[in-house]
């Protein structure tokens, strides 16, 4: 086996562009099943993240009634509970303490409207706890974030959007100004943006501490979403059923709960569909594999040719169908699985360059380069099986008449 590996690579080295070439077809295939592979992984992750993870790996836990999260439920025989304990900070940031959860955070949200002089902008106002901009960041433009006397000094202070900042102060000069949420007064002392969004309505939301919920809202306990931030979107669901039993058992039974809407099922059919192109993707690149078999075949027949002398002179010396058979069997195997390997890092290589290009996780499955190291090998055995067998069976006689 060694021995007849050592053959094989002599006979690689001692034609080099010949043996390029004949691996360039089963190079360019397998580099193409794996960049497909890793870009159709990775766009899949990045629109996963997009409906399910909110693009960073996080999920909103809400208060709701039970007919929200569950279909089988009426919701017109539901009632409000007359009250609910709110969920404080510190319940919360105990969830950072399991492993799966990078972060955990509150925040509250309605829509209102923020007064400037004769100006006026409705806008979603979220009133946020310390960690919010841990899992959903955002650019400071102007100005400062929100610091820890802010938020434990319930201080009357806010964020604005760019958009914002800029209808209500064309001049620029809106920093440390005055305006006005439901008649109460709050300082302007930044102006943010979020990278992650790219239309400017997603951006229109405007930022203040947690605690000065309590003198915005026209409610009675209302209860905060909890955003969850897990390492990787296959982990949201089953952390989030985690969250949401805890934070149940805190609150009395009722119509009402935490849950989450159900994104899985547009996810699953997303999955389903970029499968489906990966299929059909591979088999357009298999035809480039099919080609590089024939190419192998047909330089292994070349090769003997060359080497009939050679074969009939080991005949003569004893050697058997087998260990003839085995050489040029292992020759075949060997020219294809360096091609496969070759192959392997120049699909890692575009499909890592493609990835990046176009902003989507970089996502490589060793069981994808395993398979195409295998198949490779295959690819040499199919189609050097013919002409291996076409050297074992030369008569000694035969070939060492050959001119």
């Amino acid at each position: 086996m060694i021995e007849n590996t050592k053959l094989a690579l002599k006979a690689i080295r001692e034609h080099k562009l010949r043996s390029f070439l004949t691996m360039l077809g089963i190079i360019i295939g397998i580099a193409a099943i794996i960049a497909i592979f890793c870009i159709i992984s990775g766009n899949t992750e990045k629109m996963k993240q997009g409906i399910v993870g909110s693009g960073n790996n996080s999920i909103d836990i809400l208060y709701g009634s039970k007919a929200t999260f569950r279909k089988t439920i009426r919701k017109s025989k539901e009632t409000f509970p007359s009250y609910v304990p709110l969920i404080p900070e510190k319940e919360i940031n105990q969830l950072d303490n399991a492993p799966e959860i990078k972060n955990a955070t509150l925040f509250q949200k309605e829509f209102l409207r923020i007064f400037y002089g004769k100006k006026s902008i409705q806008s979603n106002v979220c009133a946020i706890a310390p960690k919010f901009f841990a899992i959903t960041p955002h650019t400071l433009i102007e100005g400062r974030f929100f610091n820890e006397s802010d938020y434990d000094g319930n201080k009357q202070v806010i964020l604005l959007p760019k958009d914002f900042y800029q209808e209500l102060f064309p001049r620029g000069n809106g920093l440390n100004q005055l305006v006005e949420i439901n008649g109460i007064p709050f300082k302007v002392i930044g102006v943010v943006v979020d990278p992650s969004r790219k239309n400017e309505y997603t951006e229109r939301q405007a930022f203040v501490p947690f605690n000065n919920w309590s003198i915005l809202s026209q409610k009675v306990n209302p209860q905060p979403t909890v955003r969850v931030q897990t390492q990787n979107t296959d982990q949201l669901k089953p952390i989030s059923n985690q969250v949401i039993r805890y934070l149940n058992q805190k609150i009395p039974a009722s119509d009402f709960e935490f849950g989450v809407n159900d994104y899985e099922d547009i996810a699953n059919n997303l999955e389903e569909i970029n499968q489906s192109n990966f299929i059909m993707l591979v088999g357009i690149a298999s035809i480039s594999l099919l080609v590089g078999g024939i190419g192998v075949m047909n330089i292994m027949l070349v090769s003997v040719t060359e080497r009939t002398k050679e074969i009939g002179l080991k005949k003569a010396l004893g050697a058997r169908k087998s260990i003839i058979l085995a050489q040029f069997l292992i020759e075949a195997i060997t020219l294809s699985f360096i091609a496969g390997v070759i192959g392997v890092f120049l699909g890692i290589s575009v499909g890592f360059l493609v990835s990046r290009s176009m902003d989507y996780p970089f996502i490589l499955s060793e069981v994808s380069i395993i398979g195409s190291l295998l198949f490779s090998s295959t690819i040499g055995i199919v189609f050097g099986f013919l002409p291996a067998y076409k050297a074992a069976k030369l008569s000694p006689i035969e070939a060492l008449k050959f001119e």
